[in-house]
């Protein structure tokens, strides 16, 4: 039996089946006493549970979409295998062995297995529940840390060129104005071959995807833009507030971060947003349903955006979100710094635009370096230096 003093003045004790065990026990406390590590042993016999109980309530200060999304992560697959264990029983190599069973589907939890985002997901929900035990001095380190995880795939991202985002506004116009005599038409009804010849109005539908990728919110954004936070004088807008899809709730918050920004509109959409906005009060959502509720990025996305993309011939791969990489394709190439298109989209920081974008800074770059050379032109300048010993060497009569 080995025994010592703790921190908390009280004296521990733990039995063991021989006196080497013992010591090195009791060499592993003292040091940890020593250099104030030390973890009372009744605290981290508290499960990992009771820990995540601490750690949902802290998500409540994160949007809602992602208080939900980390909630729903905990109870289908990290419950379940960490809920009951004890803080002082959960081991590196077992999570090791959890995580390998959620990439092959050999986990409790999944007969499949997880995608390689979901399986970092579910590790960091553990992580995250884990540091706050040791943060509460429950654990003296996160078994949870230098974990390895599955890769993430390099997945290719769609960018629109300024002029195909506009085909497929003008698309959702188009579709927009001749909705009513194509439900009338029935399966008869055939959109001819010259629709993007016709002239039709600006459709709220066509403008809002023209304001995604133009400006490049996030859909949530979009759908959450009121009124009076769009300054058409200044060409602004301020961008504070989302629209969130909770379990088919619709849920109001903070944007992303949980920071406000500034946005610039394009001059081509101020008399557009002019228009659209003129019959509304400021606390109006910019963007509406037919009924006047906020938009919900499911409906919208298989109503308008896929049928507009479709009609207008783009890359039938592109998504929503592909407006938004638009506009980062479109900013970076034209030579906007990289600083200030990270604060138009709301990164949290450049790091995170070079990681998702920095394909595109390689172009920056080039267009870079041709105006320094432009800058430094191309003078006569300084010639190479001439080794005037070395040439007379070579004069006839000199060589070697």
């Amino acid at each position: 039996m080995a025994r010592y003093v703790g921190t908390d003045g009280e004296e521990h004790t733990k039995s063991f089946r021989t006196q080497k065990q013992a010591k090195e026990w009791l060499a592993d406390q003292s040091a940890a006493v020593t250099r104030g590590e030390w973890i009372d042993p009744t605290k981290s016999a508290m499960t990992v549970g009771t820990v995540a109980e601490t750690w949902l309530a802290g998500n409540k200060a994160k949007t809602a979409a992602t208080a939900a999304s980390y909630a729903a992560v905990w109870t289908r697959h990290v419950k379940p295998r960490w809920g009951a264990v004890a803080l002082a029983q959960v081991d590196h190599d077992e999570i090791v062995a959890w995580v390998g069973g959620l990439t092959e589907g050999t986990a409790e939890t999944s007969h499949k297995g997880l995608s390689a985002s979901s399986v970092r997901h579910c590790h960091a929900v553990l992580s995250q529940i884990l540091g706050i035990a040791v943060r509460s001095k429950r654990l003296r380190s996160n078994p949870a840390k230098d974990v390895p995880l599955p890769r993430m795939p390099i997945a290719d991202k769609v960018f629109l060129s300024a002029a195909e985002i506009e085909q497929v506004g003008h698309a959702a116009d188009y579709l927009a104005a001749t909705v009513r005599r194509r439900i009338a038409a029935g399966k008869a009804s055939e959109i001819p071959a010259d629709w993007s010849a016709v002239e039709v109005p600006v459709s709220e539908p066509g403008l809002a995807l023209r304001v995604l990728g133009l400006c490049g919110l996030r859909f949530g954004e979009l759908a959450g833009l009121r009124v009076s936070r769009v300054d058409l004088d200044k060409r602004r807008m301020i961008i504070d507030t989302a629209v969130a899809e909770v379990s088919g709730r619709v849920v109001i918050g903070a944007p992303k971060n949980r920071k406000s920004r500034e946005v610039p509109i394009p001059a081509a959409l101020v008399p557009l947003l002019r228009v659209q906005i003129e019959k509304r009060g400021p606390g109006d959502y910019v963007f509406t349903t037919g009924g006047g509720g906020p938009l919900r990025r499911n409906n919208f996305s298989k109503r308008v955006f896929a049928p507009a993309r479709d009609l207008a011939g783009a890359d039938g791969d592109a998504t929503l979100h592909s407006l938004r990489h638009s506009f980062a394709s479109i900013t970076l190439t034209s030579g906007i710094p990289p600083k200030q298109v990270q604060e138009w989209m709301g990164h949290h920081s450049l790091t995170l635009t070079a990681d998702v974008y920095g394909h595109l800074f390689a172009s920056e770059t080039e267009r870079a370096m041709t105006l320094l050379d432009r800058a430094i032109g191309t003078p006569a300048g300084p010639q190479p230096v001439r080794n005037q010993s070395a040439e007379r060497e070579l004069e006839p009569g000199n060589a070697r």
